[in-house]
């Protein structure tokens, strides 16, 4: 009898303290998606990430709306055009990054340590 009643105590916090831990885990991954677009998301970290793009190539700050806007037109795009097969592989994203690159005059590499240097992610 002794034994149960400490753990019977205990059993209200026990819940609480689950109940607190699920709260706090559901709106922490509820507030990295900013958006929904047909079922896929559009997170906290895409936004930011596009928005130092666009900082880093216009050395101007985009309103966020716009940047929301532009990432949407871009899933839709990319649903759209999946509809019709177009799917581009690896080896047209490396192409196109190697394009962006080369108008800059400098290697695919050295971008990518430039963007790593502006805490920009060229991977995501």
């Amino acid at each position: 009898m002794t034994m149960t009643t400490p753990l019977f105590r205990l059993l209200p916090a026990f819940i609480l303290a689950c109940a607190l831990a699920m709260i706090g885990w559901q709106s922490s991954a509820h507030a990295q998606i900013a958006v929904m677009v047909n079922g896929e998301p559009i997170t906290n970290y895409d936004i930011d990430q596009r928005s130092k793009l666009v900082f880093l190539s216009t050395k101007k700050l985009p309103d966020r709306q716009q940047v929301i806007d532009e990432l949407i037109d871009e899933k839709v795009k990319i649903r759209e055009g999946k509809k019709f097969g177009v799917d581009p592989s690896a080896t047209d994203v490396d192409q196109s990054y190697t394009s962006m690159s080369s108008r800059m005059r400098i290697t695919g590499e050295q971008l990518t340590k430039s963007l790593e240097t502006r805490a920009f992610d060229p991977t995501r």
